[in-house]
């Protein structure tokens, strides 16, 4: 038998709206920043690719790719 646990950090959202204030200086009604990130890490002491394939599945597999997007959301 072998132990397949893994700990997965599959998405991440953040976002900040930046305060009134500062917008307002600016000339805009408001302004909000955010990034989202899909399969930042994978923690596991298994030997193949993805945890979540089946046995058959891993050994033709591609690694997880990481993708990280930034957005910018502005109102005038």
């Amino acid at each position: 038998m072998q132990d397949t646990s893994y700990l997965r950090l599959k998405t991440l959202i953040l976002g900040y709206k930046i305060p009134n204030e500062i917008a307002n200086r600016l000339g805009l009604d408001s302004v909000r920043l955010n990034m989202t990130a899909n399969n930042l890490f994978t923690i596991s002491g298994l030997d193949f690719v993805d945890p979540e394939l089946g046995y058959y599945q891993r050994e033709t597999a591609y690694p997880v790719q990481k993708t990280v997007s930034f957005g910018v959301n502005i109102n005038l």
